[in-house]
């Protein structure tokens, strides 16, 4: 896949590099804050190739990328960035009118934004515990292992230095520097005032009473002194002299910032989280374990919206709070179970191979990645029926989870790998597993999908047979560098090692498509199956250097015609792998039937054949007469 153009589109249909104040990206996703959002064209982002969706939600642009987030993020960044880095300010967003509703918003949205970074930190910190805690369960002997000493101090970094992170992480959506912050923050777990706080004595601040308290692994403590330092920054460097900035700003920014942490702020977080905490246990106590069942029920929903990170304050913290979560992390888990019970379920259910191999995969990458964005948008949000799975096991999933009282004491992976996190609720968890699995898989297999049925033809046409568009070597499309083809994400097809200068057209019909740098062009046969000549990879670097297109868009063609002249030493001097790539990305109800693999002359030899009658099957054998030359 070529990042760069990915990136230059994306940029472009957000409105421009000028309308983009930060980027960041979690797991799937690219996350960006626009500066205005009606600028930003989603359904066309949603139809570029590698993109598997794109949305609103949490105050961000969200583009769905699966796997290829990493990659995408880094295009973006080197070619129109840095967004959102240390060295890169954000600008400041186009000033609305405030409303009740706006500022609501905007509050959930820096909370959401100021932790998701933690998340990482103790998702890493997790695994490295959960490692730890099957290493001891199955070699008690290693337990007193100074290694796994070291390792255990290592796991509890994240969690007890958390309200550092915290303040990190707001200070930088409030794009100031985050040193102040941090020392602020810091105080609160400074030993001398845990020693202080163990004493279960008594201390003032300039004649305030101070809350004792442990604010090692808290959250709003250091998000509520954070937002304060903000202002108190801002307020000294109005009044103080510019002169004298550098001397006292930072000085009476801390002991300003410290004092109402200690004495106002500190306590203020403590008691909402308790509150917070307190709410759950009676959601939980009130409406027992409906409540679970509905939150996992709900969840689909909420990940198309890109709302689901809205719970990430709640998970830190029930974890701070009551050192485990019985809410979110297991309907988190029992969700993308649910998500890959439907897909195996339409893998089952659905007749195209194509799809069932989709399914396959989608459902196997839910369980064990823990990675439901392709399960959502590319088989429930796309055939509609399949969410119904989806819901129904997520549910009956979450009122078993209810019932045994579950319980997950780590933050991990959401993944079926990460059950012994639930230590002694295992059993109870792993049952609800298998009934989200179980009942999405049913439901899903029962409603089935909208597949376009293949109609019986007895009429031969003209356009069955595929000839190869270019003279060379023909190899299976699995053997190409580039896993945009090879996983065939575009679709089915073949490859060829190219040893000729001339790209022609496999069949009778039209162009459909032509890239400015002519080295891809889309057509469109007779009987409406659609295609796409790829002539090498990373070829589109070289700017149409090489290429010359010989036809425009709609024009007629027929089977043989030139579409492209190659300037084959200049393409080979460049080093490039010149594998062309021929994929059918829309077989319009038609079946493929691919030849053997060999030496292939451009507009002679048949390297594929679409058969649109009910009783063909899918082979890969030769066709008596093909001609491989």
């Amino acid at each position: 896949m070529d990042f760069n153009k990915l990136s230059d589109d994306i940029v472009t249909l957000l409105g421009g590099k000028e309308n983009i104040d930060s980027l960041s990206h979690c797991a799937t996703r690219l996350r960006f804050i626009l500066k205005d959002d009606s600028k930003a064209d989603l359904d066309k982002i949603k139809d570029l190739k590698g993109v598997l969706g794109a949305t609103f939600g949490a105050g961000q642009a969200q583009i769905i990328m699966g796997g290829a987030v990493l990659e995408s993020f880094d295009a973006v960044q080197k070619n129109y960035g840095p967004f959102g880095s240390d060295d890169s300010p954000e600008p400041e967003k186009k000033k609305t009118k405030r409303n009740i509703k706006s500022l609501g918003s905007d509050i959930v949205n820096f909370i959401s934004g100021s932790v998701s970074a933690v998340i990482t930190g103790l998702i890493a910190g997790g695994m490295i515990k959960l490692a730890i805690f099957l290493i001891e369960l199955w070699i008690p002997a290693l337990a007193n292992n100074g290694t796994m000493k070291l390792l255990t101090i290592v796991s509890d970094v994240p969690f007890y230095f958390m309200p550092l992170f915290v303040a990190y992480g707001a200070s930088k959506k409030l794009s100031m520097q985050p040193v102040y912050p941090l020392i602020v923050a810091a105080a609160l777990l400074h030993p001398d005032f845990t020693k202080i706080v163990a004493s279960a004595g008594q201390i003032k601040m300039f004649g305030v009473p101070v809350l004792l308290v442990n604010y090692s692994s808290t959250m709003l403590p250091a998000l509520l002194s954070t937002v304060a330092v903000f202002y108190i920054e801002k307020f000294y460097n109005k009044v103080i002299p510019g002169i004298l900035k550098t001397v006292f700003v930072g000085a009476l920014t801390i002991v300003t910032g410290i004092f109402f942490t200690y004495t106002i702020l500190g306590p203020a977080g403590t008691y909402v989280g308790y509150g917070v905490v307190k709410a759950i246990v009676w959601l939980q106590a009130t409406v027992g374990p409906i409540s679970l069942g509905i939150l996992t029920g709900v969840f689909p929903f909420l990940v198309m919206m890109g709302m689901h990170t809205l719970f990430a304050p709640i998970i830190l913290q029930n974890f701070s709070t009551l050192g485990y979560d019985p809410l979110v992390k297991p309907a988190l888990l029992l969700h993308v179970i649910a998500e890959g019970g439907m897909a195996l379920g339409v893998a089952l259910r659905a007749k195209d191979k194509d799809i069932k191999a989709n399914a396959f995969s989608i459902g196997i990458t839910s369980i064990f990645a823990g990675i439901s964005e392709p399960a959502v948008y590319g088989i429930a949000l796309k055939y509609k029926r399949p969410i119904i799975g989806v819901v129904s096991g997520g549910f009956a999933g979450g009122v078993v989870a209810g019932l045994f009282n579950v319980k997950t004491y780590m933050m991990t992976k959401t993944t079926i790998l990460s059950l012994p996190v639930y230590k002694n609720t295992i059993v109870g968890m792993a049952l609800a597993c298998i009934t989200a699995l179980i009942v999405s898989f049913v439901v899903a297999y029962a409603v089935g999908i909208d597949e376009p049925e293949t109609k019986k033809n007895d009429t031969k046409t003209d356009n069955k047979n595929i000839y190869a568009p270019v003279s060379g070597q023909s190899i299976a499309l699995e053997q190409v560098n580039d896993d945009v083809f090879s996983k065939k994400m575009l679709g089915n097809g073949l490859a060829f090692k190219l040893s000729d200068k001339t790209v022609v057209s496999p069949f009778d019909g039209k162009v459909s498509a032509v890239f400015p740098t002519s080295h891809a062009i889309g057509l469109t046969s007779k009987n409406g199956v659609e295609t796409l000549i790829h002539v090498g990879l990373d070829t589109v670097s070289l700017n149409g250097k090489g290429f010359n297109c010989l036809v425009k868009m709609d024009q007629e063609i027929t089977a043989g015609q030139q579409l492209i002249k190659l300037d084959l030493p200049f393409l080979e001097s460049t080093g490039l792998d010149l594998t062309t790539m021929l994929v059918f990305t829309n077989l319009n109800n038609n079946q493929l039937e691919i030849k053997d693999y060999g030496k292939v002359i451009a507009g002679k030899s048949m390297v594929a054949k679409l058969d649109s009658t009910e009783e063909s099957d899918i082979k890969t054998n030769v066709v008596e007469g093909a001609s491989y030359e």
